[in-house]
């Protein structure tokens, strides 16, 4: 009604016709007119169509103009709203396809620096690989020229205090000949005894880089049993068991005194899977917590990692220790062939078959530290997990 009242208003403006004199024809006062057309007080229907009479319109025109002007917002309003949202879209739209590209670049630049570290660690193996036959080659030589001058020079000296000597005897001859033959004999010695060496080498060489390989398959098991048993002074020092299947581990650990009576023992449980342990000393529970030290464990190499570590891939990377051997025998011992070796002061028992360690001292046969091994394989069950 207000708006209604608004627009008879412009009307009365346009017709040029005051408050005063418009309140006269309608018969009313100028205070009742003014309210009326500020909305103060809403005519009666009577009035209100006196007053469209006056200014020549009907009351259904102007209303009729009413909506259609608020129709007419409403549309601009529909249209910006919908130009606004366009606008959005399109913005959105864009910032969307730039956050996706460097999205993508981010991951195509990723996959790039994996490919390349890929190929660039098979390029560092096979590098790798030759330059070490190379040095192992390298080295051999080396001893074998080092070998044969110190033997060539003890001879050359020995040679000249014969020749020396043969001096005073009666026939010029006879010592000249004497000499040649035993240049001759000596120089076949040497070379025999060079074959010998070199043979022999190799030989050991051979057979410990053979162990070395067969050994390693020993760093990743899937189900396996394991006892050590530590001997000083023919007591036993410690023991420990070892329990392993799919990523679980039961481990117990025995410590004895000097008269091998039980002083302590402890018992702990391992999952991989989930990263934690819990540890049963002499009985006590102790809390739950992460594994220290987990990349020792898995995939079952706890037990590989408490072999001798001379026996632990250094074989078939190492010339030295085949050249450092004053000892390798194969014998037999209770139906089962075994390797002896002796390296410096470290002696070991192989079983030549399974390739795993079964007596372990860093001095003599009859030392008072020994260790002695006993391993099965594909033998443990879930309940050998449980305390």
């Amino acid at each position: 009604m207000e708006e209604i009242m608004k627009k008879l208003s412009e009307l009365r403006k346009e017709s040029k016709l005051s408050q005063e004199k418009f309140s006269e024809k309608l018969g009313v006062t100028r205070e009742t007119l003014s309210n009326w057309e500020n909305g103060k007080v809403i005519p009666s229907s009577k009035n209100l169509e006196a007053i469209c009479n006056l200014l020549g319109v009907t009351l259904e025109e102007i209303s009729k103009e009413e909506k259609s002007e608020n129709n007419n917002t409403n549309n601009t309003n529909d249209n910006k709203r919908k130009s606004l949202t366009d606008e959005l879209k399109t913005n959105l739209k864009e910032d969307l396809k730039s956050d996706l590209k460097e999205d993508l670049k981010i991951d195509i630049k990723e996959d790039i620096k994996t490919d390349i570290k890929a190929d660039i660690k098979e390029d560092l193996k096979t590098d790798l690989k030759a330059d070490i036959k190379e040095d192992l080659k390298t080295d051999l030589q080396q001893n074998l020229k080092t070998d044969l001058k110190t033997h060539l020079k003890d001879l050359s000296i020995n040679l000249r205090k014969d020749l020396k000597e043969e001096q005073d005897k009666s026939s010029k001859e006879r010592k000249i000949r004497n000499i040649k033959k035993a240049r001759k004999i000596i120089l076949t010695i040497l070379i025999c005894i060079s074959f010998v060496y070199i043979g022999y080498s190799a030989y050991k060489f051979n057979v410990l880089t053979q162990i070395g390989k067969k050994v390693s398959k020993y760093e990743n098991l899937d189900n396996y049993y394991c006892e050590m048993k530590t001997y000083n002074n023919d007591f036993l020092k410690e023991k420990e068991e070892i329990w392993y299947k799919n990523n679980k581990y039961k481990i117990e650990n025995y410590t004895y005194n000097d008269i091998g009576q039980l002083t302590m023992k402890v018992v702990t449980i391992m999952n991989l899977d989930y990263n934690f342990q819990i540890t049963y000393t002499n009985g006590n529970t102790e809390k739950a917590r992460e594994i220290a030290n987990k990349d020792r464990y898995e995939n079952g190499r706890y037990m590989y990692s408490m072999f001798p570590e001379v026996i632990q891939n250094n074989f078939k990377r190492k010339l030295g220790n085949s050249l450092k051997i004053n000892l390798l025998k194969t014998q037999k011992i209770k139906n089962r062939n075994i390797y002896s070796l002796k390296i410096n002061s470290l002696v070991m028992e192989l079983d030549s078959e399974l390739y795993i360690p079964i007596f372990y001292t860093s001095g003599e046969m009859d030392s008072n530290n020994r260790k002695y091994y006993n391993v099965k394989l594909n033998c443990v069950k879930d309940k050998d997990l449980i305390i």
